[in-house]
């Protein structure tokens, strides 16, 4: 069992530092028939990565449009969880480690299913003890 946070999901759709690593844990997980967990807001944060790749970043090997497409194949092998359920906990995880709302989401379905966390989030991964939650790739 995991949670994948965007920098994870990216990485696995976009060849970059740490996708191999990534790719290699997810296979893992699946083989074992463990679920891998995301929370809804992982894919527009996802499909904005690629927006960015493929634009601002100029990288010409990235296809926004096959790379939106093989992302779509793995979002629906993932169990989502919707913010809704994530909202409470997530708060407080904002509000007592000043952090967002974004990566406390990410933080919370980690709690809630007391489930490592695959983050490439320098700052995530920093506050990760306080918070409580494991992470799955140090």
């Amino acid at each position: 069992m995991i949670v994948l946070d965007a920098s994870a999901v990216v990485k696995l759709i976009i060849d970059e530092p740490g996708s191999d690593l990534v790719r290699k844990k997810i296979d893992s997980e699946a083989k074992e028939g463990e679920p891998i967990y995301a929370p809804d807001i992982a894919l527009a944060e996802s499909i904005n990565a690629i927006w960015k790749y493929s634009g601002l970043k100029g990288r010409k090997n990235v296809d926004p449009y096959r790379t939106l497409a093989d992302l779509m194949l793995i979002w629906d092998r993932l169990s989502i969880v919707d913010t809704e359920t994530l909202a409470p906990i997530a708060m407080k995880i904002a509000v007592e480690n000043k952090i967002t709302i974004y990566d406390a989401l990410y933080a919370a379905l980690s709690k809630l299913n007391r489930a490592p966390l695959l983050t490439f989030d320098k700052s995530l991964k920093g506050k990760a003890g306080k918070i409580g939650i494991e992470l799955a790739m140090a």
